[in-house]
């Protein structure tokens, strides 16, 4: 396992970016499709708002256990996110970010 998280094209068949991490990703989970920002959960805890386009954390918060889990609302203003020993916990988006 590395500490990547890959974007795939995959029409083309290309890897289209690398965002790297201090640990390794335990989950992905992308805002909306006309969006350019996805999340993700890592081994460290730690929640990261990913902009696509700056391949840039945008903004992150620290957890308690592990993620296991995580997946934003249809409405992009919601993330649920489920730790290792069966919390699940909502955070709200704000909009600027």
């Amino acid at each position: 396992m590395d500490k990547k998280i890959i974007l795939w094209n995959l029409n083309q068949r290309l890897c289209t970016k690398v965002f790297d991490l201090p640990e390794i990703a335990t989950c992905v989970s992308f805002i909306s499709e006309s969006d350019n920002r996805f999340i993700s959960g890592s081994f460290d805890m730690i929640i990261r708002l990913w902009n696509i386009n700056t391949k840039s954390i945008v903004d992150w918060t620290k957890t308690q256990e592990l993620i296991t889990a995580i997946q934003c609302s249809p409405d992009a203003k919601r993330i649920c996110v489920g730790l290792y020993k069966g919390q699940c916990i909502i955070y709200y988006l704000q909009q600027d970010k």
